[in-house]
């Protein structure tokens, strides 16, 4: 994948992380979690680390290694933020997307430390895909 048309890609997964941001509602530690907080708890962890993501995304291609490294700072940001979901439905998008973050951040590591390598960049695309759509899927559950 050329280089430009790869980071269209990733800055599209940012701008579908950038609509977690938009989930944030008021928090409660109530055991019976609406929605509502649920989507503030998962958005808070995110918001923090969603323009750095874009930024180094947009990046990629002449850093890869930073791209990579701030990608597992989101994902450890975000597993941090979705222990605190306790709502059933949120909980399991929750969990789909840290399992998609997980694998997204290995898969741009292999990419990061060969970047040449066109199965390392079909690999990551896949990766990015499948992550673009948990994210999209908490995004719409998110009132």
């Amino acid at each position: 994948m050329a280089p430009s048309r790869r980071i269209r890609a990733f800055a599209a997964l940012a701008v579908a992380a950038l609509a977690l941001t938009g989930c944030a509602a008021g928090s409660s530690a109530a055991s019976a979690q609406t929605p509502e907080q649920a989507c503030d708890v998962l958005a808070s962890g995110v918001a923090q680390t969603t323009a750095k993501l874009q930024t180094s995304l947009s990046g990629l291609a002449t850093d890869p290694e930073a791209a990579a490294d701030d990608v597992t700072t989101l994902t450890a940001d975000f597993e941090n933020s979705a222990s605190g979901v306790d709502n059933a439905e949120l909980k399991r998008l929750a969990q789909n997307t840290t399992t998609a973050l997980a694998d997204f951040d290995e898969k741009i590591h292999a990419y990061a430390s060969e970047p040449a390598a066109a199965a390392n960049q079909e690999a990551m695309q896949t990766s990015a895909e499948n992550l673009q759509t948990a994210i999209a899927a908490i995004g719409e559950s998110c009132p």
